[in-house]
């Protein structure tokens, strides 16, 4: 009997060896000082969620504008715009002036645009386009140191199709940055330019905002965004204001007009009696096509001009243009009579004349476009009221004299 009995319990003893064993609740981890809690978040003992109260009404606020749509004031017109629009950087443009470059496309989109003789009486623009961007921009033409000049006070992107050696030589080798941002045309006229058929060259080659954009940031140039110009405020009568509607003055074989239009408030422009317009087309450009070049403020600068002998036999001009010298500011129908001041090559062109005190200060522009014209000093400006009766022009200062 002990022999089963004993072999009973040896197997019993081995059942209850392989038996689980009961299960048994593991202990939680011991917390690790060193750990972040963003890594190991603490537990938290679980708690029935409260009621949510039920919210109070509140009054709605008012909405805020988005900073995309905020206006605010373009630097080189003074008229609200989007601030994208804003803060582009200025693309100078020269443009043709000959009989056949006309109508030309983008003189109504241009913030401002600059005028000045060239060779043989053909004079010729510069377009500054920051707020707009037209979709078409031409004819586009050879460059001049002056303009060149005149750009550089805006550190702008420079766009021609060759020039002067003057010119080209400032270009090369202050073209990167240094005064403007250098786009030759001619080297692009498979991409960002083109030539069109309806004309013959070299009155022919176009181009757009948006390809001089792509050009710009392939080139990896990286101008600045335009910086004001001019000072704008609505006109305050003076002693110096003349009322003037109407005036004129010649490039050689090219006589420009301008008559104040009241109900506008602006002054259409013309060439030998013929209404300058734009040929651009398309919404973005901003101007209707074969509308009218009609800007808001006219500028006429009286520059000393003389042959600059360059070599070429060209006959083109050298233009003094570090220094001080005749303005008449036309604006809302009225004539200022002031200077301008230029201290250095990029410096900016100021608009000066003597305030309260006797004290030079800026003249104020009407918010919109500028037109300044640039004349070789003595050059005869006809002005004429709204009567049309002559208005004595200011007498010029005699050289030397002091502003």
């Amino acid at each position: 009997m002990r022999a089963p009995l004993l072999l009973s319990l040896l197997i019993a003893g081995s059942l209850a060896a392989c038996a689980p064993a009961p299960s048994v609740p593991p202990e939680p981890p011991s917390p690790n000082p060193a750990a972040s809690v963003l890594d190991f978040p603490a537990r938290s003992p679980t708690v029935a969620p409260r009621p949510t109260p039920a919210p109070v009404p509140t009054a709605s606020p008012s909405p805020t504008p988005s900073p995309a749509r905020a206006l605010v004031p373009a630097p080189l017109t003074g008229l609200l715009v989007p601030q994208a629009a804003a803060i582009r950087p200025v693309v100078a443009v020269m443009l043709d002036d000959h009989v056949d470059a006309r109508p030309q496309s983008g003189l109504a989109s241009a913030d401002v645009v600059w005028q000045a003789p060239a060779e043989g009486g053909i004079p010729r623009f510069m377009a500054l386009f920051s707020s707009k961007a037209p979709t078409s921009i031409g004819p586009v033409r050879s460059a001049r140191l002056y303009f060149v000049a005149w750009a550089a006070e805006e550190g702008a992107v420079y766009v021609h199709a060759g020039g002067s050696p003057g010119a080209l030589g400032e270009l090369y080798r202050t073209g990167n940055g240094t005064t403007v941002w250098n786009v030759e045309g001619l080297a692009y006229v498979e991409g960002s330019f083109w030539r069109t058929t309806d004309r013959w060259a070299p009155h022919n080659l176009y181009t757009s905002s948006d390809a001089l954009a792509r050009l710009a940031r392939d080139l990896r140039y990286a101008p600045t965004p335009a910086r004001p110009a001019f000072a704008f405020a609505p006109p305050v009568g003076a002693p110096a204001h003349r009322a003037a509607f109407r005036l004129a003055f010649s490039y050689g074989g090219t006589e420009v007009s301008y008559t104040f239009d009241p109900d506008t408030r602006t002054y259409p422009r013309a060439e030998n009696g013929i209404p300058t317009t734009d040929a651009s087309t398309g919404a973005a450009s901003g101007a209707i096509a074969g509308g009218p070049v009609a800007p808001t403020n006219v500028v006429v600068l009286s520059i000393p001009f003389s042959p600059l002998n360059d070599g070429s036999g060209h006959g083109r001009l050298d233009a003094g243009l570090v220094g001080e010298g005749d303005a008449l500011v036309f604006r809302a129908g009225e004539l200022v009579k002031g200077h301008w001041r230029k201290t250095a090559f990029d410096a900016p062109t100021e608009l000066l004349a003597p305030g309260p005190d006797g004290i030079p200060a800026p003249i104020a522009l009407v918010r919109g476009q500028t037109f300044v014209q640039v004349v070789p000093a003595g050059t005869p400006i006809q002005i004429r009221g709204a009567g049309g009766a002559e208005v004595p022009r200011p007498t010029p200062r005699p050289p030397g004299a002091p502003y």
